[in-house]
């Protein structure tokens, strides 16, 4: 038979323990914009993924579209400060995104996915340092 104390033993056990890990993740910083370049031999790269990988907080793992070689980060869906492991993916658009362009488009896009080096698609290669106050304006030249 159950007591009304073991049941407050159970119960301020199994606050302690929320208390203890938490119960959900807390805030990650305030995002701030990203912009820059990505070129490939020193000329833009047409399409990619570009992938910024923090740190610090998984949560704060972002991406941007990389078109002619420039990319754009609002504050809304940009990255708090600081570090990241950057990688530049191939762009893998859904099908439907390649039926709505034009046929030149669609074959860049295909040639560009085999332009990007492999080294390129893992984390170490590439980082970056996010800043609260400055403009971040970052540029990565893959050789």
């Amino acid at each position: 038979m159950c007591t009304l104390s073991f049941y407050y033993r159970c119960l301020v056990l199994v606050s302690l323990c929320l208390a203890a890990v938490g119960c959900g993740g807390g805030s990650v910083g305030n995002p701030v914009a990203v912009t820059g370049t990505v070129t490939l031999h020193e000329k833009p790269l047409p399409y990619a993924r570009i992938e910024f990988q923090s740190l610090d907080d998984e949560r704060a793992n972002r991406s941007a579209f990389v078109k002619d070689g420039k990319f754009s980060m609002p504050e809304s869906h940009g990255l708090p400060s600081g570090e990241f492991l950057v990688c530049v993916l191939p762009y893998d658009p859904e099908l439907e995104e390649l039926t709505q362009v034009s046929q030149q488009e669609r074959k860049q896009i295909m040639a560009a996915r085999k332009m990007i080096p492999e080294k390129y698609h893992q984390t170490g290669e590439l980082k970056a340092n996010i800043t609260p106050d400055e403009p971040n304006t970052l540029a990565f030249h893959l050789k």
